[in-house]
C-alpha cells in the first residue's frame, strides 16, 4: 500500500473519531488530508513518470510538483485545454471522463483544503466532509483507470511543463 492510500485511508477514519457529536478540527483534517491523499497520488506518478527507477531522484522530483500549478493544469484539464505546443497534433487529445472527474477532484478538494486550514470562520458537517473523502476515493479509482493514457501521462507533465509549453506557439 502506498502513501497516498494510506493517507485516504486516515482522511476517513478522522470523520468517524467522534460518531455523536464531530469536531471541527478533525472533520478539517479529513478534508485536507483527502486532498493530499490525492495530490500526493499524482505527484508520485510524476516522479514515476520522468524517473521510474531511482526512488531517492524520484522523490525529489514529486517534490518539485507545487499546488499552484496542479490547480491551474487541473482547471485546464476539465475544460478540455492543453497546453499550446500539444495543439497542432492532428486529431488532438480528448480529455477522458476518467481524467475528467480527477482534475476536478483535484481543484474542488484543493479548495476545501484551503477553506479547512485558513478560513477559522468556516465548518464542515460530517455529511460534507464525508463527501469530500468520498470524491477522493472515486478519483483514486478513476486515475487507476485512466493513468496508463496517453491523455495521463500529459496531464502529469503538465504540472512541470505547463508555463513552458503554454508559451510557445505551435509549429
Amino acid at each position: 500500500m502506498s502513501r497516498p492510500d494510506d493517507h485516504l485511508k486516515l482522511a476517513r477514519r478522522l470523520l468517524t473519531l467522534h460518531p455523536i457529536r464531530p469536531n471541527q478540527v478533525e472533520l478539517g483534517r479529513a478534508v485536507a488530508t483527502a486532498y493530499y491523499a490525492l495530490f500526493h497520488l499524482l505527484t508520485e506518478d510524476v516522479a514515476r513518470l520522468f524517473v521510474a527507477e531511482q526512488r531517492e531522484l524520484s522523490a525529489r522530483l514529486a517534490r518539485t510538483v507545487d499546488h499552484k500549478p496542479f490547480k491551474e493544469v487541473s482547471k485546464q484539464m476539465i475544460g478540455g485545454n492543453w497546453p499550446n505546443v500539444l495543439k497542432p497534433i492532428p486529431g488532438g487529445f480528448v480529455v477522458p471522463p476518467d481524467l475528467a472527474q480527477v482534475a476536478k477532484a483535484a481543484v474542488r478538494l484543493q479548495e476545501e483544503r484551503i477553506r479547512a486550514d485558513y478560513d477559522s470562520t468556516s465548518s464542515f458537517t460530517r455529511v460534507e466532509a464525508s463527501e469530500l473523502v468520498d470524491m477522493a476515493e472515486d478519483a483514486f479509482a478513476a486515475w487507476r483507470r485512466v493513468r496508463q493514457t496517453d491523455e495521463a501521462r500529459l496531464y502529469l507533465a503538465c504540472f512541470l511543463l505547463w508555463k513552458t509549453w503554454n508559451d510557445k506557439e505551435p509549429r
